[in-house]
């Protein structure tokens, strides 16, 4: 694979631009690379790829979504930092990818594609991870946020409001505390490298649609055409309209229909797949490609018209598609003959030896004259590095092929096309800029109905968070200027000593922030006197994270008896936090609380969390302060105890 792209990226040429904005990513500081669609963010994001695997560099390339990371080779972001699949709390980290041997771990470079739709809770939970390292890494966040946000549902909008409070401010990874710490040096791309010269009037006004302009929308309107040619892509907000147009025209044309099953291997999820899992065709059907071919006779996206010379069902005989740019592929040539299934994999990174070639400089002594007098040779040495690789862990083999009359806006992302229908309707910010973008022409974009100004829909937090980005000026800014990062070492407490572990220390770095004090100087000074063992900072420490051990001495029950309370708290906040936040009175908190082996109980004015098996207790506020009695008293009224509710 490493290869194929390092021999692609050799028959590359970078714009003036690109290349300085290649030079400033060499520099090793955490880059942010945005601009319009088509400005070539993909290509320069592969020459930079290339060129740290070229130096042994250790790059990890990830995207928030499985279609997403297939597009650039790399893994999905939940796959690499260990992501849950439900709302995370600010403080939240993943242990296990601390783990020397962990690919997380290793990675000196860390690229996250597609940024705009990495939903701000698991960006910090990333960055809470990245904190837990010994050394910093290089990171490298590429998209554009007027293009598709994150997915957030109601019920997690909800969850997060409640567990995030006031640090919660979007859904946009921009709006998190990780975003302003990590020092973003950003680099916008300016030239639009999909439309050409003559297009300058379109390219105008997709810019005018990206800022929410309306006479843009007009403009686009009355140039669009209205004469839709037969089998023209359709490009759709929602999937419920992509499946009543493909199935429709699909019903129409003649003769039997096929089917296909794909074959799944190991762990590949039923969202993530480029094709159907069981596939329905009919000769004459009009498909798109869903990869690249290895022997180049096709490339992801290309259109055409499939054919089939069986009886119907799994019988499908023969299999081609002509497409439309002239070529014919064969799927396959003789009823005997397998079908020529296209393997997509589902990766995770592992940590890996490779033996490389390289040069080195070394000194011999040659006798001159009786003499010895040294000489500097070159040679070529075998040495042993560690390296990134994609190991599979699942796999999904089918047709590289779907229906093609239309798809999702989501889908069309990072594609081009000559002609394309776009439809009304749009129902979050940055789809309508998506889809019109995708065209190389206004000559090629087809309407049913005019655009209405309510598809017209930007972002408010992302105008604004655009306005307020102080960028590089590309034009005249010098690389060389540019002075390489200094490599931090972050200091590694030793929390054993106190019972505590990354994730209590998380919460106290989350505490700080709501209280507006300099975490790293907080914490790092509670450290640095707890060093020194005084006994009344610890206690200071473990008031302000909410532990309230019964008695921190030496004494190994006690230090059993913290190890036990930990655990609960951990337990608590892994499992039903969010359901005892989002109760709506005392009743369906002690039925949350009874579902996980817990009891709800009053002690020294606040409300405690007791384990049924072993009558451990954790103080509610410590969970969360919203569980604190206060605010559930504010909430739900006056604390009713479990056992009055049962009378």
């Amino acid at each position: 694979m490493w290869e194929n792209m390092l021999q692609d990226i050799a028959n590359l040429r970078l714009t003036e631009e690109q290349a300085k904005a290649f030079a400033l990513l060499t520099s090793g500081r955490n880059i942010f690379l945005t601009g319009k669609a088509g400005t070539g963010k993909s290509v320069l994001i592969a020459f930079f790829r290339a060129w740290a695997r070229s130096k042994h560099k250790l790059v990890a390339v990830c995207a928030p979504t499985g279609f997403a990371a297939r597009n650039v080779e790399g893994v999905t972001l939940h796959r690499f930092a260990g992501l849950p699949r439900q709302p995370v709390e600010p403080y939240r980290l993943n242990k296990s990818a601390l783990r020397d041997s962990s690919a997380f771990s290793r990675a000196e470079i860390v690229i996250i594609d597609e940024i705009s739709m990495c939903r701000a809770d698991y960006f910090q939970y990333f960055f809470n991870t990245l904190q837990g390292l010994p050394k910093s890494k290089q990171i490298v966040v590429v998209g554009d946020f007027f293009q598709l946000p994150p997915v957030v549902t109601a019920n997690d909008r909800k969850a997060l409001e409640k567990t995030w409070g006031p640090l919660w401010k979007s859904e946009y990874a921009f709006d998190t505390q990780a975003w302003k710490k990590l020092d973003f040096l950003v680099i916008k791309l300016e030239r639009i490298l999909r439309q050409d010269a003559s297009q300058a009037q379109f390219v105008a006004c997709l810019n005018g649609v990206r800022g929410c302009d309306y006479r843009a929308l007009n403009w686009i309107n009355g140039h669009a055409q209205r004469e839709i040619c037969e089998n023209v892509l359709e490009i759709c907000p929602r999937n419920v309209t992509v499946n009543k147009i493909n199935d429709a025209k699909l019903a129409r044309l003649n003769g039997p229909e096929y089917e296909i099953e794909g074959e799944v291997q190991g762990d590949f999820p039923e969202q993530d797949m480029p094709a159907e899992q069981r596939m329905h065709l009919r000769s004459g059907a009009r498909v798109m490609t869903v990869a690249n071919d290895p022997e180049s006779r096709f490339m992801n996206g290309d259109l055409g018209y499939v054919y089939f010379t069986g009886e119907g069902g799994t019988d499908t005989g023969k299999i081609w598609v002509d497409f439309d740019n002239g070529n014919k592929v064969l799927f396959r040539e003789h009823e005997e003959d397998p079908i020529l299934r296209f393997k997509w994999s589902n990766n995770e990174y592992v940590v890996a030896d490779e033996e490389i070639e390289r040069e080195v400089e070394r000194e011999v002594f040659e006798t001159i004259d009786g003499k010895l007098v040294p000489r500097r040779v070159k040679r070529q040495e075998t040495a042993s590095v560690k390296s990134l690789k994609l190991k599979e862990i699942g796999s999904f083999q089918q047709l590289p092929l779907k229906l093609a009359y239309a798809i999702t806006i989501h889908k069309s992302q990072g594609q081009t096309f000559q002609k394309a229908v776009v439809h009304s309707g749009m129902f979050t910010s940055g789809q309508l800029y998506t889809a019109l973008s995708r065209l190389s022409s206004i000559n090629g974009l087809y309407l049913r109905e005019p655009l209405r100004h309510t598809d017209l829909r930007t972002s408010e937090r992302v105008r604004d968070f655009d306005i307020g980005c102080k960028t590089i000026d590309l034009a005249t800014f010098c690389p060389e200027e540019l002075k390489k990062p200094e490599v931090k070492e972050h200091v590694a407490f030793d929390w054993e000593i106190l019972g505590l572990d990354e994730s209590d220390l998380a919460l106290a770095r989350a505490k700080a922030e709501e209280l507006g004090q300099s975490l790293e100087d907080l914490v790092g000074m509670l450290v640095r006197r707890l060093a020194h063992g005084d006994p009344e900072v610890k206690l200071a420490l473990f008031a302000f994270l909410g532990i309230h051990p019964a008695k921190k001495n030496a004494q190994a029950g006690d230090k059993e008896k913290t190890e036990d309370t930990l655990k609960l708290l951990s337990y608590i906040r892994d499992h039903c936090i969010n359901s005892l936040l989002s109760a709506k009175s005392w009743p369906d908190v002690h039925k949350v609380a009874e579902k996980w082996g817990l009891v709800v109980k009053k002690r020294s004015g606040d409300l405690v969390f007791v384990a049924k098996k072993k009558g451990v207790w954790v103080a509610a506020s410590s969970v969360h302060r919203g569980l604190s009695r206060k605010c559930l008293q504010e909430k739900l009224g006056a604390f009713c105890p479990q056992e009055k509710l049962e009378r």
